[in-house]
């Protein structure tokens, strides 16, 4: 959340996050979206991130990504909440 004028904001945003080791899949996936930012967190340095930020590319790339494979199990919950929050921003 950003303080602004008016009070507060809320940012969507989209992360995936992996050992290192997987660095160039993420790169991939980057380079496919044409969208988002790879990041190796400060705190831990044996991973890396991939963060989308601006809410056109998760409603233009990652929506319908997850749409047409939706996850399995566990995820779906959490999902679902993502997919509610996002279409409210």
């Amino acid at each position: 959340m950003t303080k602004s004028i008016s009070g507060y904001n809320i940012k969507l945003a989209f992360s995936l996050s992996q050992d290192s080791r997987d660095a160039l899949l993420f790169n991939n996936i980057h380079k496919l979206l044409n969208c988002g930012n790879l990041d190796t967190p400060t705190t831990r340095l044996n991973q890396i991130e991939f963060v989308i930020y601006k809410f056109e590319g998760i409603i233009n790339k990652v929506i319908p990504i997850i749409d047409k494979y939706p996850p399995t199990r566990n995820k779906v919950f959490r999902l679902s909440r993502f997919l509610h929050s996002s279409w409210f921003n």
